[in-house]
């Protein structure tokens, strides 16, 4: 996400994991579920 500067190909990455493991997490522990629920929000106001 950061290093492409690219939400959309993340947030589809990220939602196709969690279609495998829906409690997949971040390296730094945050689950990834909160951070697409992030994502989107913040795309909301965009």
């Amino acid at each position: 996400m950061h290093d492409l500067n690219d939400s959309a190909g993340a947030l589809k990455a990220w939602e196709g994991l969690l279609k495998i493991n829906p409690m997949a997490k971040a390296p730094n522990g945050q689950l990834v579920m909160e951070l697409v629920e992030k994502l989107k929000q913040s795309s909301k106001g965009s």
